[in-house]
């Protein structure tokens, strides 16, 4: 999916993972990054990703045959959502708090590493590949599948079983291939980001032709390269060979190729350059050997709260952004004590959400999974930071109204001028320079209330919090002699922009109820 926002620094990020694609999966089953601490049949918390020592499931495993043909896909998403973004890759609950078996992984500490707001763009190119799997043979799996320990531990209850064993175990392993490249890219203007958002898309789909004027796409991304406004980084699992060239075009059509680059037969791992790798590891719950745990609602609580988690991270990232001095004057008036104080506060609640998630599931200090420690933080909404400041020119020597926004139900949005112009003669002040900062401004600004259908003139001094589901005019009454001008050098324009902390404004200004007859200046 393909979103593009305005903003003048975007980070686009393109992901080509090259990793297993387990058919045979279930829903419910999820996949591990590799490490030395897994083995088949080892218990797992799906919540703490904490690999449990204790092998509790006891089997063995089948390796079925080198994979011809080799299972794989390719699919790619955009988006300046990290919530998007973290279902697309399949980030499991514990891969979102990066706890566990998920710390160490290069691939989910890439993840945490960035920043993610709505003012980071995301291309995400995803292959999966598919050469040898190791399973237990799920379909023969009983209760009597349990090892001593493991046994014991379930006839003495949830939690010295859960303590033991986790709610999972592994269950098999899958051999192949992972590569994934991340590229960032800078722009300086909203067109350049709104092209090289639409080249790097082209550029997911192999459509490397024609692009909007006369250049092609890998001729645009090409020079962004050159420009230094596009960087790499590659982390690759597999085979023993020199990495491709640091552009676009070379790491997808590279990846286009990867799956025969971990095919894993004899005689090209013999030469030392194709070599599968263990990507993935499968756990699955203990419903596949007959045993159904208390449903205590634990998981679901996990999944909210790493929601809530993830768009607490995306505010707090938006608030820094915001608060940077090459970007504060993109945005409207907010106030930077308050902001600075949000985001300590966010990184706070973003602990204790860690916390909270551990202290849930640890058995040994007896804490119950009912208690208000592990039922709050779900039905929190965190709001979205709200977009950059858009601007509109205004031509003060036109006479009658103009329209330049209407405002929909449910948002607000705060109405400012800037620049100066000058006055017309019968006001007094022939030859000077007014702006609204000086409060020299006289006008009026006429809003149609949509749903009352009233007309209301507002004197404006300083920004103005705007009716919502309204229209706003504005309303010039020049001379025959078209004195009201405006200098090239500070333009008059009106600003929109949705306020940070909505509550901060009210509704200054002299506000009556007006017809559409023009009032001279």
């Amino acid at each position: 999916m393909k979103t593009i926002n305005s903003k003048n620094i975007v980070y686009i990020f393109v992901w080509l993972i090259i990793e297993c694609l387990f058919n045979s999966a279930k829903s419910d089953d999820i996949r591990l990054p590799d490490s030395d601490s897994m083995h088949i049949g080892k218990g797992y918390d799906s919540i703490t990703g904490e690999v449990k020592s204790t092998v509790c499931v006891s089997g063995t495993p089948i390796p079925l045959a080198d994979g011809t043909p080799q299972a794989g896909n390719m699919d790619y998403e955009q988006t300046n959502s990290l919530e998007k973004l973290s279902a697309f890759s399949q980030t499991s609950v514990a891969a979102s708090y990066g706890n566990g078996a998920f710390s160490a992984d290069a691939f989910y500490t890439t993840l945490s590493e960035k920043k993610y707001s709505r003012f980071n763009e995301h291309l995400m190119v995803k292959v999966a590949v598919e050469n040898q799997r190791e399973l237990l043979p799920v379909d023969r799996l009983n209760p009597n599948s349990l090892k001593k320990d493991a046994k014991k531990a379930w006839k003495k209850g949830q939690e010295e079983f859960r303590s033991l064993c986790g709610d999972m175990f592994i269950v098999g392993k899958i051999t192949g291939g992972e590569f994934m490249a991340l590229f960032s890219g800078e722009t300086s203007s909203t067109e350049e980001q709104n092209s090289m958002a639409a080249s790097l898309n082209a550029a997911g789909k192999g459509t490397w032709g024609q692009a909007s004027g006369s250049a092609t796409v890998e001729e645009r991304i090409n020079q962004y390269y050159k420009d230094g406004k596009i960087q790499a980084k590659i982390l690759r699992k597999g085979p023993h060979e020199e990495f491709p060239q640091l552009n676009v075009k070379d790491i997808i059509e590279y990846a286009r190729t990867f799956p025969n680059r971990v095919k894993g037969n004899e005689a090209t791992l013999a030469n030392n350059t194709y070599s599968p790798w263990t990507i993935a590891w499968i756990a699955t719950n203990y419903k596949a050997l007959g045993l159904v745990p208390k449903d205590s609602g634990l998981l679901n609580n996990s999944i909210k709260k790493a929601t809530l988690l993830r768009s607490l991270v995306q505010r707090a990232n938006g608030l820094v952004f915001m608060l940077d001095q090459k970007h504060t004057d993109e945005f409207g008036d907010f106030d930077h004590g308050k902001a600075r104080a949000e985001i300590i506060k966010i990184n706070n609640k973003i602990a204790d959400l860690r916390l909270s998630v551990t202290t849930c599931v640890n058995a040994k200090i007896k804490i119950k999974i009912e208690s208000e420690e592990c039922k709050k933080d779900l039905d929190e909404t965190v709001l979205e930071i709200p977009a950059r400041k858009k601007e509109l020119p205004l031509d003060p020597s036109v006479d009658g109204l103009t329209a330049i926004v209407t405002t929909p139900k449910g948002i607000t949005k705060v109405l400012d001028l800037k620049g100066t112009w000058f006055y017309d003669a019968r006001s007094g002040f022939y030859g000077n320079r007014c702006s609204p900062s000086n409060n020299c401004l006289d006008n009026y600004t006429p809003i149609t209330n949509l749903e009352n259908g009233k007309h209301l003139n507002v004197v404006f001094r300083r920004p103005i919090r705007l009716p919502q589901n309204s229209t706003v005019y504005f309303l010039t009454h020049d001379s025959h002699r078209g004195d009201n001008k405006t200098p090239p050098s500070d333009p008059l324009k009106a600003i929109f922009y949705e306020p940070l902390y909505p509550d901060d404004f009210t509704f200054p200004g002299e506000i009556t109820e007006t017809t559409w007859e023009s009032k001279p200046l």
